[in-house]
């Protein structure tokens, strides 16, 4: 009875309407890029990592920091972007086929997670939740889901920079360096040195707006940075990683021998976890189901 219902939900995710014609009837965009084709968002519902970082750029270079500050919006957020590392119109054809079906069958649930609620951005959680549903991939037992959480200190109160201080501005690249860990997810996220220059100044401003503030908390924080990322399988990461950005100006204040002591700067979280098909669900897909679902994912890019 489990493998029948089991069946039956890879079925609903692979079967339905074919994505590839809903994507030759829209309107192209310009959401991807590679060597050999542009990838349409029509086909995922996702904008990609590079679209949202341009849209953060541009919102901090027409905003004054401490402005922003002063409202709710956080600078650098999606709920969940895209990243397609070397995946193009030619390279996608030489991934496995086990790759392309699961490929094809989550462009097919984030259309279906985002469809759900129209105009309503789904979270982070709710990407994670769909994921772990999806039928077609399980989590890699290679390598364990990862989380951390740093700080980066700047002293007292203050003393960021304001953006404009190269020495602050490469202290901050290194220390997300060592936040993050991984190459590629760093390439994935699009970030550069401006993005760091803009970080660092949005945390001064909220830095400097703390110290307005009656500390009735131990800690008080300011999101500067909320990204998530689905990095899509390339030949030469075989696998989809999901994984969640987070940077927040902070300001802690504690007592140490009865002297009051305060302390400010960045605190970073990182979460990530890789996915890779699931054979025993494979298997028992037929050819024509694979072969539709091969060709589906193939047509991502024009």
């Amino acid at each position: 009875m489990k493998t029948i219902l089991f069946l039956a939900l890879v079925a609903y995710v692979l079967n339905g309407q074919d994505v590839s014609a809903q994507k030759a009837a829209a309107t192209p965009s310009a959401s991807g890029t590679g060597v050999g084709g542009k990838f349409n968002n029509v086909m995922n519902g996702l904008k990609t990592a590079g679209e949202m970082m341009e849209q953060a750029r541009t919102f901090m270079k027409n905003t004054k920091s401490s402005d922003i500050i002063q409202t709710t919006r956080i600078p650098y957020h999606s709920s969940l972007a895209a990243s397609y590392g070397n995946l193009n119109s030619e390279s996608i054809k030489a991934l496995d086929d086990e790759l392309k079906v699961m490929i094809a069958g989550t462009n097919r649930l984030m259309l279906k997670i985002n469809a759900q609620n129209p105009g309503v951005e789904p979270s982070f959680d709710d990407y994670v939740s769909t994921m772990m549903q999806n039928s077609l991939l399980e989590p890699a037992v290679d390598e364990e889901p990862i989380f951390r959480n740093e700080y980066k200190q700047f002293g007292s109160f203050g003393l960021a920079g304001k953006g404009v201080d190269e020495t602050i501005i490469r202290a901050v690249a290194q220390w997300f360096e060592r936040l993050v860990q991984d190459a590629d997810v760093l390439a994935a996220t699009k970030i550069d040195i401006e993005d760091y220059g803009n970080i660092v100044a949005a945390t001064d401003a909220a830095i400097e707006n703390f110290e307005t503030i009656f500390l009735k908390q131990k800690e008080v924080q300011r999101s500067i940075v909320d990204v998530g990322v689905l990095r899509y399988p390339d030949l030469d990461n075989p696998f989809f990683k999901l994984f969640r950005i987070k940077l927040a100006a902070y300001r802690k204040s504690f007592r140490v021998l009865m002297v009051q002591k305060d302390e400010s700067g960045i605190k970073g979280t990182y979460e990530s976890m890789k996915f890779i098909p699931r054979r025993s669900v494979m298997e028992q897909i037929s050819a024509n189901v694979i072969a539709k679902a091969a060709r589906e994912a193939e047509s991502m890019f024009q």
